[in-house]
């Protein structure tokens, strides 16, 4: 951290310069993109586990369908608790840490 008077201001290993805000602003914003990209491999995951199910079922193995549908209905779980994350996940910044932003 850089102190510039009253202003703070981070520097990254190569260099560039941050306001509170905009670093704030910065992983906030990767966060909510990290999350998305886990919601969309999850949501792949478990269509490729319901279309093998599908498959196995088709074959005439109840059981190992059972399983993988079983696999799909966990990661369906999983995948309703990132999506809460999600949603209430707000952006940061020095406002509304402070109260002052809505």
């Amino acid at each position: 951290m850089l102190k510039d008077g009253s202003l703070s201001r981070y520097r990254c290993h190569t260099g560039h310069a941050y306001s509170t805000d905009s670093l704030l602003a910065s992983v906030t914003e990767s966060i909510e993109d990290n999350l998305w990209n886990v919601i969309r491999g999850i949501e792949e995951s478990i269509m490729m586990l319901n279309n093998t199910g599908d498959h196995h079922a088709e074959q005439n193995d109840p059981k190992l369908a059972a399983q993988y549908f079983q696999k799909a209905k966990e990661a369906g779980d999983r995948l309703q608790v990132l999506k809460d994350m999600v949603a209430i996940n707000e952006p940061l910044s020095m406002e509304r840490i402070s109260g002052d932003g809505s």
